[in-house]
Formats: structure tokens, sequence, C-alpha cells
């Protein structure tokens, strides 16, 4: 008999599969023509009478029970999960009354800009290999440089290793400038492709916040990139207390897998105006949803109102959770600003991916579960190339899920687009980003942030 078994303090249901499951050994066939009886006490009979009945009615009402638990799960943002393997080979996984269509690794990584541009040859233009190798002693400090920071000709390979190692299928680089991008889209090869622009003219110049994509599973429908001021359709300008120029990139992009729609958006806010982030904040909490239901509309496959497709964003915010520029996106409700009288207070807000991950409960009677028990990895995310206890590290870098896209909203669960997708997330791990000696004996930093990965799954 199959049985439905629920892991303790988890929504997580494991259904054995048909082929472990094992008959009985078969009876030998009675003698033609002879009567068997069973004879049962009274006691028994009632028994097995009552039993009888409890199972039809469990059996009637089972699929009243499953509708009301999830429904209610889904306001709470918890789903019943069911795995089975029927037919043999096939697996089919349920998050709620959803089937799961695919899965979607993601994530963000600062890569640093490289200060020895102009003389970085460029990826495969050595033609000895020598670029893979340390060119220089670990104890001499190298011109340009910060302490302990590696030229870009040593990290880039690594990075690109530890991509192809964590088998992103989306990557949001930031810091980089256009021969770093020209290097990783070597490195990451032909079944890559990126859109991005410099920040300084939408051209070339500065520094890039590329979006990196396997185009063997991804079909690009739409790019362009806006600026974070207040005038998000000007190359180049600059607003409020920003140090620099600030973009975000944009993108659509068509799962092959699953015809999931992704709206994406890459950023690397500003490390020295408070105000700017809180505002770029602010201006990405409404500028992203309006994006993606333009584009869907200019593509025919939305009434411009109702979102089809995913909305996320990624990057470097350089403002940690306790800032105003982090609850700009996240605070369901937003508080006036002077700065922004006619923001939409009342706009759907973003919700961070590490709090919304499905964990398990610390104890030994949930061991068989596969849901996580933590976020894997460090929980910060920037480290410098030179820690020591002067240095305050911080969870600066972030993938976000904006609310209608997320399945634990009651938005997302009734929305009237019939052809809409979800997302629920399924995996959050933060990488290392030091090496503490490969095959060349190379070792440092590849960068001086630690890259993050999210696992999605569209249902």
């Amino acid at each position: 008999m199959l049985k439905l078994q629920k892991s303790p303090n988890t929504s997580v249901y494991d259904l054995p599969t048909l082929a472990s499951e094992k008959l009985p050994p078969p009876t030998t066939a009675p003698t033609q023509g002879r009567i068997h009886f069973i004879v049962l006490s009274k006691r028994t009979f009632f028994s097995v009478l009552a039993f009888l009945i409890l199972t039809v009615s469990l059996v009637s009402l089972s699929p009243t029970f499953l509708s009301l638990y999830n429904s209610h799960s889904h306001r709470h943002g918890h789903s019943l999960t069911i795995s089975s393997t029927y037919p043999p080979n096939a697996t089919v996984v349920v998050v709620g009354n959803h089937v799961v269509k695919a899965k979607i690794r993601i994530g963000t990584w600062n890569l640093k800009f490289d200060p020895l541009a102009a003389t970085t040859i460029p990826v495969g233009q050595d033609g000895d290999g020598s670029e893979y190798k340390p060119n220089a002693d670990y104890n001499t400090q190298i011109s340009g440089l910060r302490v302990n920071e590696r030229p870009w000709a040593e990290r880039r390979w690594r990075i690109a290793d530890s991509i192809f190692n964590s088998a992103y299928d989306i990557i949001g680089f930031q810091e980089a400038l256009v021969t770093q991008v020209t290097d990783m889209q070597s490195l990451l090869g032909s079944s890559w492709s990126h859109f991005g622009v410099g920040r300084n003219d939408g051209g070339q110049k500065g520094e890039f916040s590329p979006i990196f994509y396997d185009s063997t599973r991804f079909t690009l429908l739409n790019s362009t990139t806006r600026w974070l001021s207040t005038t998000p359709t000007v190359a180049g300008s600059i607003s409020w207390d920003a140090s620099q120029t600030r973009i975000v990139t944009l993108v659509t992009l068509e799962d092959k897998q699953s015809s999931a729609i992704l709206h994406l958006g890459n950023t690397h806010w500003d490390d020295q105006g408070v105000t700017a982030r809180e505002m770029s904040g602010r201006l990405l909490r409404t500028l992203l949803p309006d994006y993606a239901k333009q584009v869907e509309k200019q593509l025919g496959l939305g009434d411009g109102k109702n979102l089809v497709g995913n909305v996320l964003l990624m990057g470097d915010l350089n403002s940690p959770a306790e800032e105003q520029g982090y609850q700009a996106l996240t605070n369901v409700t937003l508080t006036a600003s002077s700065l922004d009288a006619n923001a939409s207070l009342t706009s759907p807000a973003f919700h961070d991916t590490l709090r919304i991950l499905p964990r398990r409960a610390a104890s030994p009677s949930n061991m068989t579960t596969q849901l996580p028990l933590l976020p894997y990895g460090p929980y910060l995310t920037w480290t410098s190339f030179n820690p020591t206890s002067s240095v305050v590290q911080t969870r600066i870098d972030f993938v976000f899920l904006y609310d209608r896209s997320w399945l634990g909203s009651n938005d997302a669960t009734t929305s009237s687009a019939t052809n809409a997708t979800s997302l629920t997330v399924s995996r959050f791990g933060v990488g290392s980003n030091y090496n503490e000696g490969d095959l060349y004996g190379w070792k440092g930093y590849l960068t001086d942030h630690r890259p993050v990965l999210v696992e999605l799954l569209v249902v």
C-alpha cells in the first residue's frame, strides 16, 4: 500500500515510487469447488466495518481537504509539495495546485573593476596560458591594485570556472568595464549571450551592469537601460547625492523549457549617497513592473495591466537591510518622502529571496526532508580584498522577487492573467570568493564580493 509520508514540521510530502512497492507473494489457488468461510467475532466485525466506513469517507473528502490546505498555504507563503515517479523515469513535482515546469538558477556577482584594464592582455592572446598562473610574488604589492588584490588576468578564469561549477542559468555582474565584459563573454563561450552598456554614455564608457544568460535555453525578447536619476532615459544622468552615474540594466527573456517570461533588472547603487540609494529603491519599485507591463503589451503577451511574466531584481545595492535604500524596495508600505512626493506608496514590494526561502526545523526527525535548514554559505557578501578586524563586512548583494511574481503572494495566486506563471524559491546560497590554492598554486580573492545564487521553481 502506498503511504503519503509527511516530514515533521514541513510542508513536503514524499510519495514512494511504484517500483519500490512489493506485492505479497501469490497464494496457492484454492481447490476447485471448495467453499471457504472466514469467521469473525462480533467485536472484530464491527471494527472492520468502522474502518471501511472511515476509509470511504476520507477518500471522498481528500480532494476537498487538499484544496483547502493549498488555499490556506498559499496565503501564508507555504505550499504542499508531492513528488512521485509514475510512470517510471518521469518525475512530477507539484507545488500547491501547480506543477513545477522548470528550475532556473540565477545570481549576482560584483567583479571589481580592473584598474589595469589599459594594459591587461585580452583572454587567449598571450598564447601560452601564463595568464592563468600567478605572475607576481604574493608578498609583493602590485602597483595600481589594492592590498591582496590579484590582477584581473588571473581572476577572470577562476570566476568563469566558478560560474560553470555552480551551474548558473542567468547572472548579473557589476563593476565590469568593457574589456571585462568581453573577457567574460569569451570565457563563458558561445552558448552564452549578454546585454549591457557603459553607464557613462550608454555605449562603452564607464562600468557596465551586464546580464549574462544561457542562450541555448533563453530567448532575448527585449533589452534596454535606465539611469538611476530624476531623468532615467537620459544617458549619463546623475541625481540626488550620488557620487557617480548609476544604472539598471533591463532584459526580458523567454524560457524555452517552460515558456515563462522573465523581466530582469541588474543594478549597482551608489556607494556614497545615502539619499541616492533610497531614491533608487523608490524608483525601481515602480520602474521595473512598469517596464515589464509595457514590454508585454508591445509583444502582445499581456494587456499592460496584469503581469504575465515574472519580475526580478539583482545586484549590488551598497545598502544593507537596515538602511532606507533596501527598505524602499521591500517595505510593504512606504512612508512619504519630501524628495518623491508623487511616488506610488501602495505599489507592491520586492521580496528578498533569502527571506522567503522555505526551510525545515532543526530537528533530527526532519533529516529526511530536502528542504534546507539554513540558506547555504556565509551571510555577508562584501569582504574586501583584505579582511581585517577594522573592515566591516556587510550583506549588500541581493536577488529580489517582485510580489506579484512570488507564489506565496495573494496577488500571484489571484492573477487575472490566465497564462501567467509564478516563482518560488527552492535554494539560496552565497558562495566563496576566496581560493586557498588551486592546481597551479594560485591563491587569493577572485573579487571583493561573494557570489549569490538562487534556484527558482517555475509554476
